[in-house]
């Protein structure tokens, strides 16, 4: 197998070296760094299994709960373990990523909110994607650029899964049994890849045609492993998917890359001179700075607000949120791009530039902070739903990516995308820390009049604590034991999740008083 691999390497080598004889070094290197065998240590692989085997416990089909948190943390353990003192201080500027992913993987075990749970999800996997690729040395993540960054999480998949089974595959065929007993398992191998698939579809249509075998053969498989068909065969793939992509993560992860990079050198297709430029972004200035002298008297102001004949206040409050933070967007995506398509090359032309995208800016942020007025304001006639405040967050964010823009236009060019990721990760971690659902339902009680019950129904867990502190006659048709349980229905020690325990227990505290 190893002199099987020396060979192909060899032969790769010779023929790139025929086909370009001027070929340089580093583009020698690159070609033998790609074809390198993937060799990963015995604990590497040891820690692959578990994180599989956890993965396969945790992602049960049910909700997610701590057995989430419980996966991330095995394999942030196992990327930092298997680095060793040199891979953890050369990878010193991504754990930051990795503390993150930790946060937010813990309120996973906390909130309830199929919403936070999506977001949470979605951010834990794309901030540990992201760690593994800064670890392997190919691009750090001050280095990703904004089209990178849409990426890079799908490459890494790839990589991983690629690498992941090649170290398995490298790994069953080094290891003492294929050595020891060759004519045994090769042939059951064969059996294996042939008949297997075969057998199984045909037992599988037996199966659906036949009400009585299926019944006969779930029975057999529940006696002999305990579980049911489906969710043996369910936690079997989770499993193997999950061991392979931890192992290729974490091996591809160590095999840094020295090679330089070169910096990027490519112009834009659409370019823009002075003049230009300067016309967008003071022009953007102008209009905008206007806005606000007329929009925030109106929004914070409302007895000096005068409105057009036949528009109430109400009506003014309630519309133009959505138009609002899309302008907002136009902005940012303005400040990002025109400074980036100047021609201009003198440093007079680039501080012009730079200090109209800082003007842009700033002339931008009290229209943000009004369209956030408008939406409390609508909330407070309306109520509040989870959309609003999400709304809200949201733009907290482009707030954020705006500051930070102005801030990269003088400093740091190169380095707005991580603070994307960072931005991102601060507002969800703020908006975990602010349980949207128990917001919701606080603020919708304390309002005046009658109580929208049937959107109180659809609220998780969360809420619960809140809900139950409400006189059964504010409520109305909300029947707080009935939604309960619909809420809280028991599941296994992987979905534990603290908001549906809590709920579980009536209110009563936990031990350590974690319940509200």
């Amino acid at each position: 197998m190893r002199a099987f691999g020396a060979a192909a390497l060899d032969d790769v080598l010779m023929n790139s070296t025929t086909a370009d004889a001027d070929a340089s070094p580093a583009t020698l290197q690159t070609v033998e760094q790609s074809f390198r065998p993937v060799r990963v240590t015995r604990a590497v692989l040891m820690g692959g299994a578990a994180v599989g085997g956890l993965a396969a416990w945790a992602l049960d089909g049910q909700a997610l709960g701590v057995g989430f948190f419980v996966v991330t943390v095995a394999f942030v353990a196992l990327l930092l373990l298997g680095s060793g003192r040199e891979g953890r201080q050369s990878a010193r500027g991504h754990r930051w990523l990795l503390a993150a992913a930790v946060l937010l993987a813990g309120f996973v075990a906390v909130r309830d909110s199929a919403l936070l749970v999506a977001l949470d999800g979605l951010a834990v996997v794309t901030l540990l994607l992201l760690a593994v690729r800064g670890w392997n040395g190919e691009q750090p993540v001050w280095e990703v650029t904004l089209a990178g960054l849409s990426t890079a999480p799908l490459s890494v998949v790839g990589e991983g899964t690629r690498t992941g089974a090649a170290a398995i595959g490298a790994a069953v065929g080094n290891s003492r049994l294929i050595e020891s007993a060759p004519r045994l398992v090769v042939p059951a191998a064969k059996m294996a890849l042939v008949g297997g698939p075969i057998v199984g579809l045909v037992t599988f249509l037996l199966a659906e045609g036949d009400a009585a075998f299926r019944a006969q053969l779930e029975s057999g498989t529940d006696a002999l492993i305990e579980l049911p068909l489906p969710e043996a065969t369910r936690m079997a793939l989770v499993g193997l998917c999950s061991f392979t992509l931890a192992t290729g993560l974490v091996a591809w992860a160590l095999r840094r890359r020295s090679l330089a990079r070169a910096p990027e050198t490519t112009r834009p297709n659409l370019q823009l001179g002075l003049p230009e430029a300067l016309a967008v972004l003071l022009g953007l200035t102008v209009v905008l700075a206007l806005f606000g002298v007329v929009s925030t008297r109106c929004a914070f102001a409302p007895e000096a607000c005068e409105l057009p004949r036949g528009v109430t206040y109400s009506v003014y409050a309630r519309r133009g949120f959505w138009e609002l933070l899309a302008v907002a967007a136009i902005v940012l995506m303005t400040v990002l791009s025109v400074p980036h398509r100047l021609t201009a090359t003198t440093s007079a032309a680039r501080r012009a530039v730079r200090v109209a995208a800082s003007a842009l800016v700033v002339a931008t942020l009290p229209m943000l902070l009004s369209a956030v007025n408008r939406m409390m304001l609508y909330e407070d006639v309306y109520g509040f739903t989870r959309q609003r405040v999400l709304s809200q967050a949201v733009c907290v964010f482009v707030g954020l990516l705006l500051v930070w823009r102005a801030v990269t236009l003088w400093t740091w060019p190169h380095r707005f995308a991580v603070g994307v990721v960072a931005a991102g990760a601060l507002v969800l971690l703020g908006f975990n820390a602010l349980n949207p659902d128990a917001f919701i339902a606080r603020k919708n009680v304390e309002r005046p009049g009658a109580i929208d019950a049937a959107y109180l129904r659809e609220l998780s867990a969360d809420a619960a604590s809140v809900l139950r502190a409400v006189p059964a006659e504010r409520l109305g048709a909300y029947d707080a034991a009935l939604f309960a349980q619909r809420r809280s229905a028991p599941g296994s020690l992987a979905s534990f999740n603290l908001a549906r325990a809590c709920d579980r227990a009536g209110g009563a505290h936990l031990e350590g008083q974690l319940c509200p």
